[in-house]
């Protein structure tokens, strides 16, 4: 009984130990990479416990980090939500990483309501009109990384090279980018935070294309290329995007624009 219990108490550790990491500005990279880890741990917990037991442990930590930092009990906060929507939609990759980007966006919206943007972040006026379309291209970028997280964990890895969110996306692509060329003014604007989503959803669908590829390596070569994607990750998102958008007309994984094996949200 302790044993299938582990998983719990590791699962609230976690969530916990990120919270303390966040509280410090240079250890908030470091809290952002552990709970990457929290909605996997919080699917392994639920074989051990049930889901209001990991939801009563989940508030009770929460409860215990807002007393510390109400805006890092929100950071932290959306990564067991993560794993509920993992949960529920685990079958399904497409309407698991976009229920995830979603609630990453809309919490991304209302930190920014409640706390506002640090006077660093306010002075460059570049970001502030476009940030709107970063945060939805870092929503999806952190929602496919958690969901590959607790795919692998669980010992599930071929439904994440399943993920494939169809066709729409390069014709999301293509008439984002004509209009930030073609327009001006606010409508310009407008456009170009939806080309940067756009590529948000491209690249989320070239990672697990990417991987794709190299799970077929030979494990020297998987070595030096977990590394190079460490040394440098712009070169692998950038990759990442190209083959997200290729995948549209190729389909280098044979899933008939996402709609097989339950790929497709719709």
């Amino acid at each position: 009984m302790a044993g299938e219990r582990r998983p719990f108490f590791v699962y609230l550790l976690v969530l916990s130990g990120a919270g303390v990491l966040y509280q410090s500005p240079a250890l908030a990279p470091t809290g952002l990479g552990l709970s990457l880890f929290v909605p996997a741990l919080f699917n392994l917990a639920l074989r051990g416990v049930s889901l209001p037991a990991v939801l009563f442990g989940t508030a009770v930590v929460e409860v215990l980090l807002a007393l510390l930092n109400p805006q890092v009990a929100l950071d932290v906060g959306y990564f067991p939500f993560l794993g509920l929507l993992f949960y529920l939609f685990k079958e399904r990759p497409a309407a698991a990483v976009l229920s995830g980007a979603a609630l990453l966006f809309g919490g991304s919206l209302i930190e920014e309501l409640l706390f506002g943007l640090p006077k660093e972040v306010t002075q460059f006026k570049e970001f502030m009109a476009l940030r709107l379309g970063i945060y939805a291209y870092t929503a999806l970028l952190v929602s496919v990384a958690a969901y590959g997280l607790t795919l692998l964990l669980e010992r599930r890895g071929e439904l994440f090279f399943k993920l494939k969110f169809g066709f729409w996306t390069a014709v999301f692509f293509i008439i984002s980018a004509a209009a930030s060329l073609l327009l001006k003014g606010s409508a310009k604007v407008v456009s170009e935070n939806f080309l940067i989503a756009s590529l948000g959803f491209l690249t989320a669908q070239g990672i697990p294309v990417f991987f794709h590829f190299v799970r077929r390596f030979s494990p020297l070569m998987k070595l030096i290329i977990f590394f190079a994607v460490l040394i440098f990750p712009l070169g692998f998102l950038a990759t990442a995007l190209v083959l997200g958008l290729l995948d549209n007309w190729f389909d280098f994984r044979k899933l008939k624009g996402g709609e097989e094996d339950g790929s497709n949200p719709a």
